[in-house]
Parts: C-alpha cells; sequence; structure tokens
C-alpha cells in the first residue's frame, strides 16, 4: 500500500498535525485561563467594595468625613480611610495592565479618592502606600 518514503512522509505529516493541535489547544487554554483570572480579580474586587460600602451604609460619616461630630467616629474613619485606600491601591495594581478593568474602576478611584483625599495628604498616612501610586492619584485629582 506505502512504501517507506511515502509512509515517512504520512507519519512527518501526522505528527505535524498533532503538534499544531497541540499548540491551538495550549492557546485556547492560556486565553481561557487569562478570562477565568479577569473574571476573578473583578469578582474579588467586586465584593471588597461591597464591604466597604455596607460599612459606610451603617456608618455614613465615614462617606462625608465633614460630618464626623465624636471623637470615635474620628477613629473609625481614620480605619476606614485607611481600608478605602488600600483598596484602591489594590485596583490601581490589578488594573494597570487591563484597559477593561481600568475602564470599570477608574471612576471609582476617582470619586473616592477625592472623597478621601484629605486624609492621604497627610504625610503619616500617606507614608503607607507607593510613591507611583501616590503620584496617580494626585494626577487623577489635579485634573
Amino acid at each position: 500500500m506505502f512504501d517507506a518514503v511515502e509512509w515517512n512522509a504520512v507519519q512527518g505529516i501526522t505528527s505535524s498535525i498533532g503538534t499544531l493541535l497541540a499548540a491551538i489547544a495550549l492557546l485556547y487554554s492560556m486565553i481561557s485561563f487569562k478570562k477565568t483570572l479577569k473574571f476573578v480579580h473583578y469578582d474579588d474586587i467586586d465584593k471588597n467594595y461591597f464591604e466597604l460600602m455596607k460599612i459606610a451604609f451603617e456608618n455614613p460619616y465615614v462617606q462625608s468625613p465633614e460630618r464626623i461630630s465624636a471623637p470615635q467616629e474620628v477613629e473609625k474613619y481614620n480605619l476606614y480611610a485607611f481600608m478605602m485606600w488600600n483598596f484602591l491601591e489594590a485596583i490601581y495594581d490589578r488594573c494597570r495592565d487591563d484597559p477593561e478593568l481600568r475602564e470599570t474602576w477608574a471612576p471609582i478611584i476617582l470619586s473616592e479618592s477625592q472623597r478621601h483625599h484629605d486624609w492621604l495628604a497627610a504625610p503619616e498616612n500617606a507614608a503607607n502606600f507607593k510613591s507611583n501610586f501616590i503620584a496617580y492619584i494626585n494626577s487623577q485629582i489635579a485634573k
């Protein structure tokens, strides 16, 4: 049916097809993994923000620091602001290389940054965050 030369050619072709299919499967797996990772990142960010909003719902003055009227509220606000800034820095880190996540969360970063910028402006608070993050925030607030 096939002589040795033809058989070698058939084996070479099927081997090449197998390699090509394996490469396609690997590429598909990488794309699927990237999409799954993006969803996990978004879901994680969303859940964390929801938890912060629950705190704000129970303690409205943490979203409006000018409404603070008692010393214990100052302490709670300081803790809340620190949590919010940590959250915003995490968003900044995760979204830097992802245009879709950045588009979704940039308005939240801007809104919360404007609300809590005075807290971050204090040198003792700013010392807890990366300088490139603070520079980014300051550039967004200046717009």
